[in-house]
């Protein structure tokens, strides 16, 4: 019913429903004997990713691993794509009708996910997930089979690299992205990519009804683009319906690429 609802709605009423969740969305956190309002999502200018990881609690928290799971398990097979799986499915489908089956390493993939959702669509040799340690091991002993594998390092030979929403939660996104571009496949696929105007170094607040976490978050500037020497830009996107949080209030800076190396 949420996606028929997308579907028939412009984006403007999208992004009027969003600045009225981001009015509701605050959380309040204690510090000594002080009561400091963090509004939910983005806030902050950190010098330095430790400044930001000091301030969170971090991405392999006992919370988002169990939240991470439970989704994972959730998901019913033959349930029908929402918008954000539906473009990297579009994405994928050119790389097959260009190369054939996927071997694909699937960068911050969580516990497969993307690989559980879009596998009956596409011809697919190896989905392998690099993640972090913690998250990887709990995957491999639920999610692992013979096509599904996780990892926590940045290795091998695939055809294709898939990245969602993960790049900018590295300490080093330009270094995260030189270490996968150096694996030379011959796509990579990009997807849920925060870009402003210049870069920033925030602190992400999951909404309580989630789960209780935070986590450092990069906002990337224009330079990013800049990386891909060597690489054609086969697909471009916007997200219109899918707001980052910053500051309290929605910003529309999320995009996605697809590249193909030269």
């Amino acid at each position: 019913m949420k996606q028929l609802i997308y579907e028939l709605c412009p984006p403007i009423l999208w992004r009027a429903m969003s600045a009225i969740k981001s009015k509701l969305l605050r959380k309040g956190r204690v510090h000594g004997n002080e009561k400091v309002e963090h509004p939910i999502g983005f806030s902050g200018h950190y010098a330095t990713f430790a400044d930001a990881k000091t301030a969170s609690t971090g991405y392999e928290s006992p919370a988002v691993l169990e939240s991470n799971l439970q989704k994972t398990l959730a998901i019913e097979p033959g349930s029908k794509l929402a918008t954000l799986d539906a473009r990297l499915l579009n994405a994928l489908q050119y790389v097959v009708r260009q190369q054939g089956p996927l071997d694909v390493l699937d960068f911050g993939g969580a516990m497969g996910n993307h690989y559980i959702k879009l596998r009956r669509f596409l011809d697919i040799s190896r989905w392998h997930v690099v993640e972090l340690p913690a998250t990887a091991k709990i995957a491999q002993e639920r999610m692992g089979n013979d096509v599904l594998s996780f990892s926590s390092d940045i290795s091998g030979a695939p055809n294709t690299i898939v990245t969602s929403g993960a790049i900018q939660y590295t300490e080093d996104p330009l270094l995260t992205l030189a270490s996968l571009q150096a694996l030379n496949p011959r796509f990579l696929v990009i997807d849920r990519m925060p870009i402003l105007d210049q870069r920033r170094l925030t602190v992400q607040r999951v909404p309580p009804d989630y789960y209780d976490a935070s986590y450092p978050a990069w906002f990337v500037g224009p330079e990013f683009l800049q990386h891909f020497e060597g690489w054609s830009l086969v697909m471009e996107w916007d997200l219109p319906d899918h707001a980052a949080w910053l500051d309290g209030k929605p910003v529309y800076c999320y995009r996605g690429f697809m590249f193909e190396r030269r």
